[in-house]
C-alpha cells in the first residue's frame, strides 16, 4: 500500500495545475460589452473567432462595472443591468446561457418592482410589488400562459366604465387550475392604485369575454339547407343569430362543368305568409364545380325563402 502512494501522489499534482489554470484562466480574461457580439447564442469576440470565456464589464465614464460572467460563449451565473446613474435594474441568473432562477427588476429607489423565479421562458413565477413594499400581483405560468394567481394588465376601459375614447385602466386578472375566476378593474391607469371599481365574474356572467368572444358563445347557428335548384345550381342557407340580428349565408353551389362571371338572384324573406324583406342578391366568379358565399343582414325572423334566378353571365 505504501508503495503506490508516491504513484498517486504524482498523478494528482499533474492534475491539479491543469485544472487551476482552466479556473485561473476563466477568471482572469475580462471583455468589455462592445467588444463582443451573440451569434448563434454563443457570445464571441467581435472581429474573431474567439469565444468569449471570463468576465465582461461595461465602462460608465471612467468606471469600469462588472456585469457578469460568460463561460464557453454562455452567460452564467449573476448577470447584472446598471442605470446611468449607477443604480440596480435588473438582476438575473444564468445557466448555460438560459435565464434559471432567480430574476429582480428594481424601481427607481431600489426597491423590488418585480421577482420571478424562471424554470425557462414558458414556465415560471412573477410577484409584482406596490412601491410600499406590499405585494400587487403573484402568479404562475405554465406552458406560456397563467395558470395560478394573479396578474396584472392595462386593458381598455368597459363600456359602462369609460370616460372617454382613450380610457385605459389596470387590472388584475385571477387564475385558478389555467381558468380565469375574475378580473377587478381600478379606477385609473396607475400600477399603485389599490382602489378597486368592479369585480368581473368569469365563471358565472360573459363580463370577462371580448365582444367576439361574447358573439362566439352566444351566437345561436342553423345548418345548411337547400332552398333552390336550377340545372347545376343550387343555393343553401344557414343562419347565425345574434343578439336580434340574423345573418344570413347564402351559398351558392355550381355541380357543372360551365363558369360563371355572375349569377344574379332575388330572394324574398317571409314570415307567417307576409313579405317581409326581398334582396337581389349579386354571386361573382362562380368557377365549375365551386361555390360562392354571400351574407346579408335582418332585424326580422323568417320562416320561408323563394329565390329567383334573374340573369347570369358567361364565365
Amino acid at each position: 500500500m505504501i508503495k503506490h502512494l508516491p504513484l498517486l501522489g504524482h498523478r494528482m499534482t499533474r492534475i491539479f495545475p491543469i485544472l487551476l489554470f482552466i479556473g485561473l484562466a476563466w477568471g482572469q480574461n475580462q471583455y468589455e460589452v462592445k467588444h463582443i457580439i451573440e451569434q448563434g447564442g454563443v457570445y464571441k469576440k467581435k472581429f474573431s473567432d474567439e469565444v468569449v470565456n471570463g468576465e465582461v464589464f461595461q465602462m460608465f465614464g471612467d468606471m469600469k462595472v462588472p456585469l457578469g460572467k460568460i463561460k464557453q460563449g454562455k452567460k452564467e451565473g449573476v448577470w447584472i443591468v446598471w442605470n446611468e446613474d449607477g443604480t440596480k435594474k435588473m438582476q438575473t441568473n444564468y445557466s448555460k446561457g438560459k435565464m434559471f432562477g432567480v430574476r429582480i427588476a428594481f424601481d427607481k429607489n431600489g426597491k423590488k418592482e418585480i421577482e420571478s423565479n424562471i424554470t425557462d421562458s414558458l414556465n415560471y413565477s412573477a410577484i409584482r410589488y406596490f412601491q410600499d413594499g406590499s405585494i400587487m400581483t403573484n402568479g404562475r405560468v405554465v406552458n406560456g400562459i397563467p395558470y395560478e394567481g394573479t396578474f396584472y394588465t392595462i386593458k381598455k376601459a368597459s363600456v359602462d366604465l369609460r370616460k372617454d375614447l382613450i380610457d385605459y385602466r389596470k387590472t388584475v386578472s385571477t387564475y385558478n387550475d389555467g381558468k380565469l375566476i375574475k378580473i377587478e378593474w381600478f379606477e385609473d391607469s396607475d400600477l399603485n392604485n389599490k382602489k378597486i371599481i368592479k369585480v368581473d365574474d368569469c365563471l358565472k356572467t360573459d363580463d370577462c369575454l371580448t365582444e367576439n368572444e361574447k358573439k362566439l358563445k352566444n351566437t345561436i347557428s342553423t345548418k345548411p339547407e337547400l332552398v333552390w335548384e336550377s340545372g347545376f345550381l343550387g343555393l343553401n342557407y344557414f343562419t347565425k343569430k345574434y343578439r336580434g340580428t340574423t345573418e344570413v349565408f347564402l351559398q351558392l353551389n355550381n355541380t357543372g362543368s360551365y363558369p360563371y362571371k355572375s349569377v344574379w338572384l332575388r330572394i324574398d324573406f317571409y314570415r307567417e305568409g307576409n313579405l317581409i324583406y326581398d334582396e337581389r342578391v349579386q354571386f361573382m366568379h362562380l368557377k365549375a364545380s365551386s361555390q360562392v358565399l354571400e351574407k346579408i343582414e335582418l332585424l326580422d325572423e323568417f320562416d320561408k325563402i323563394d329565390v329567383e334566378l334573374l340573369k347570369f353571365t358567361d364565365g
